[in-house]
């Protein structure tokens, strides 16, 4: 790519070279580029012409090139990018122009003739930028590798390599007059280059920051993987607009803060070594990075502050409205493919949700294997990649959550109703209600929390049905109840109950009747002995005293009929309950 920018005009002049291996034997390439954009001309040995219609660049050739050959050809163009968003000029301080792209997800097409598909990535990147003024500097993707003054003084020449497989919206140009600064992250015995170009003016907040952002990086180095462009370079770029955009080694960012800087780092694993095949499922990118973000709350940072405050304010923010899916149905409309409280906030807690679904250490070592998948590194993953590494960790199947959390919308509100039976046991009934029609029923681990002035316990509940009855020991007498206390959920509008009505039974089995499984046996009273016996009299087990309360009866291999359970109670009674096994 080899452009001639001038930071305070809109226009964009140069040539672009494309190196392609033919997938098929045709005598037709195409690239796609703007009708706003004039082709000069093409330079290839058998051009026989070439037309440009409806944002598609058709180059015909005399000459077919046959599957599996490796050809190139450069196009002369320019114009001015009839994307504003995509090829943008502002200034700051009043009078510093400067000049920023910005292609996620289709304005590639507006500044130079490219193939913007989620399906083919670049292999090697070489940018010149031929800049003027000659204060100002050219920065894109890869490693600087020379800055010249040239054209008899009248402008500078950068070059800019990259040497790592790159998706076309991550390709990236950016001209200001900017302040050069670098730092140095350490891993152990490695190091990363991490070069900064700044606006005149933030060059303390930018430092202190991109240091601070040291710590994020140490951590996700940990968690995943190495940082994936370690041959090269991490840089920012600040742009003239806000928030930031995570281009390949060279993030483009509006403002120097914590959240925003560790968002865009992780892109580098999450979106850019390994990039979303499909925009419906942008969430890929945008949910890890943001969820990425808590976990630097969580584990590298002030744990008890940040990430206590980030998590309330996420889930408040989900369900502020009720409706909603993370599955992007209308990617024309990039405006829902980027939603904030869909794609990025819940986004991140569906992988929240998946984390305490599978616990740490399967959904961990999931993500690390999926990041290391061969058929997704440096490439292009679906959703069905990811969800294939957390059933295989996990050992389970995720359809119904995806069908519930991804593709449906909106959230439960629970209502936890406690009936307290003794100083130490409880029935548990779980009410739930949804905020939308597409979702008839959440399954989920429900956490709850019970207190009193002394104690507390937190009980995660495996809620599979509206009204769900659990008879559990809390092992004191509770006087409040809190729902999902440590916001693993999505959830809000929550409610609770605690009431007292004492067993009146001396003995409960908690099984449905007949029974063809084990059984849980709760006993208000102090239990001397149990014994099984058939109706006939016969004995078939003696348990002696039980060790717990509640206790439990295994029926997996007994054959099916009526069974009979005889309870002798410390203070001498007796009792017999009747069972049913099929």
């Amino acid at each position: 790519m080899r452009w001639k920018i001038d930071p305070s005009e809109r226009y964009i002049q140069g040539a672009v070279t494309s190196y392609f291996l033919m997938k098929e034997s045709s005598s037709v390439i195409e690239f796609q580029l703007t009708d706003a954009m004039t082709v000069d001309s093409i330079q290839h040995p058998s051009l026989k012409d070439f037309s440009l219609s409806q944002d598609v660049l058709s180059v015909r050739l005399n000459n077919t090139i046959e599957q599996g050959q490796l050809d190139s050809l450069t196009i002369f163009y320019q114009g001015i990018p009839d994307d504003e968003a995509a090829f943008a000029l502002d200034v700051y301080d009043d009078n510093n122009p400067i000049l920023w792209t910005l292609s996620e997800p289709y304005g590639a097409k507006a500044w130079w003739p490219s193939k913007n598909a989620l399906s083919d990535k670049i292999d090697s990147l070489d940018v010149f930028l031929d800049v003027f003024p000659l204060n100002f500097e050219g920065v894109s993707n890869g490693v600087l590798m020379s800055d010249e003054v040239a054209g008899d003084s009248s402008y500078r020449r950068f070059h800019w390599k990259h040497r790592y497989p790159i998706a076309t919206y991550l390709v990236a140009i950016a001209v200001a007059d900017y302040n050069f600064e670098e730092q140095f992250y350490t891993f152990g015995d490695d190091s990363l280059r991490v070069v900064n170009y700044i606006y005149q003016g933030y060059e303390d907040l930018a430092s202190r920051q991109v240091e601070n952002l040291h710590r994020s990086a140490v951590l996700f180095d940990s968690l995943f993987m190495p940082y994936p462009f370690e041959q090269e370079q991490y840089g920012h770029a600040q742009m003239g607009r806000g928030g930031g955009m995570e281009h390949q080694t060279m993030t483009f960012i509006g403002g120097w803060n914590f959240e925003l800087l560790t968002h865009e780092l992780a892109h580098q694993w999450f979106g850019n070594y390994v990039t979303l095949a499909d925009w419906h499922d942008i969430w890929l990118n945008e949910g890890f990075a943001t969820y990425l973000t808590g976990l630097a709350y969580e584990m590298a940072f002030d744990t008890d502050k940040w990430w206590n405050i980030w998590r309330p304010q996420m889930v408040s923010y989900i369900t502020s409205e009720p409706g909603g899916s993370v599955y992007v149905g209308d990617i024309q409309d990039v405006s829902r493919i980027f939603h904030p409280r869909l794609s990025y906030a819940k986004g991140a807690w569906l992988l929240h949700m998946l984390r305490s679904v599978t616990g740490d250490e399967a959904f961990f070592r999931a993500i690390r294997n999926y990041l290391a998948d061969p058929d997704v590194a440096f490439g292009y993953a679906t959703q069905d990649d990811l969800v294939y590494h957390l059933e295989q960790e996990a050992d389970t199947s995720l359809t119904e959550f995806f069908n519930d959390w991804y593709y449906g919308e909106g959230y439960p509100s629970y209502h936890i109703d406690c009936n307290i039976q003794t100083e130490t046991h409880a029935w548990i009934t779980i009410n739930q209600s949804q905020s939308h029609s597409s979702v008839d029923f959440f399954e989920m681990p429900v956490p709850v929390r019970f207190k009193n002035q002394d104690q507390d316990t937190t009980i995660v509940f495996d809620n599979q049905a509206d009204g769900q009855m659990v008879f559990t020991e809390i092992g004191f007498t509770p006087d409040s109840v809190f729902v999902d206390p440590e916001y693993w959920l999505i959830s809000a509008n929550n409610s609770t109950t605690v009431r007292e009505n004492p067993i009146k039974e001396s003995v409960v089995i908690f099984a449905p009747n007949p029974v063809n499984e084990r059984v849980k046996v709760f006993s208000a009273k102090a239990v001397e002995d149990v014994k099984l016996f058939h109706p006939d009299g016969t004995l078939l087990m003696d348990m002696g005293k039980p060790s717990d309360n509640p206790f439990y009866f295994d029926f997996t291999h007994r054959s099916s009929g009526v069974y009979l359970f005889r309870f002798q109670f410390e203070d001498g009674s007796t009792l017999t309950k009747k069972l049913i096994v099929y």
